[in-house]
């Protein structure tokens, strides 16, 4: 089941959203106030832990970990603040609890995006990525390998691979390096001269496929390239095959 519901994309940009900014100096504060002994290392981690959880999909389970043990350190804190009679914990809770609700409220109400986004169930909209061209390979089982347009290759390696093909390129330059970028912008851009051509790339790496933005230079340039045809286009995507596969 989770393979059907978890995937790399691209996230809502909730750092940029005023009721995030908001809360993320609240709950620094939050915690300043509630923990007895407070360190620098506590608000780093969980600074750095929240930033990262509203920028890439993958560190949410982390941001859960970490959030969830100073969340049980602050609540037994207030605990004992209780039964000693310090009230400013309860302050704070209550604080926090405000803030989160008007956080939320801030965003259901005033951002569209995500009102989409919470009654969409897939958590993406469909429009933005090639999922009529995935359906298209994989109902008339096309051959890969494919290259991509990095921009949506998260959302081709979860409905590709493994099962039936993989991908060029993705977006995690920090692993790959930069040393296959010239190859990928030869094709987007249809580059036709110089050391990095769309003729010598395609000739080079072993792909069947080449899905782009319809917009692409290099659509243009593939239309009259030999050895290659249009296999489907749509209102955003376009997909072209060699006409003699490569087994």
């Amino acid at each position: 089941v989770l393979p059907e519901v978890i995937c790399e994309l691209q996230p809502p940009e909730l750092e940029h959203l005023l009721s995030v900014r908001i809360y993320l100096p609240f709950l620094l504060g939050v915690l300043l106030v509630l923990r007895r002994k407070i360190l620098f290392y506590d608000v780093l981690c969980l600074g750095y832990f929240t930033y990262e959880a509203f920028n890439a999909v993958r560190h949410l389970p982390l941001f859960g970990f970490i959030s969830s043990f100073y969340l049980g350190l602050a609540l037994f804190d207030l605990y004992r603040s209780i039964s000693a009679k310090r009230l400013r914990q309860v302050y704070a809770g209550v604080l926090l609890i405000a803030t989160l609700v008007t956080a939320g409220y801030i965003n259901v109400t005033h951002y569209p995006f995500l009102r989409e986004f919470l009654a969409n169930p897939r958590g993406y909209r469909s429009e933005n990525f090639p999922e009529q061209l995935t359906e298209h390979i994989i109902s008339r089982r096309i051959p890969g390998p494919f290259f991509n347009d990095e921009n949506f290759s998260g959302y081709l390696i979860w409905r590709l691979s493994p099962e039936y093909a993989r991908i060029f390129t993705d977006v995690r330059f920090d692993i790959f390096t930069s040393d296959h970028l010239p190859y990928t912008f030869s094709v987007k851009e249809g580059w036709t001269e110089g050391d990095y051509t769309i003729q010598n790339t395609l000739s080079q790496f072993p792909v069947n496929g080449v899905i782009l933005y319809q917009d692409a230079p290099g659509v243009q340039v593939l239309h009259n390239l030999e050895g290659w045809k249009k296999e489907y286009r749509d209102h955003r995507f376009v997909l072209f095959t060699r006409k003699e596969p490569i087994s």
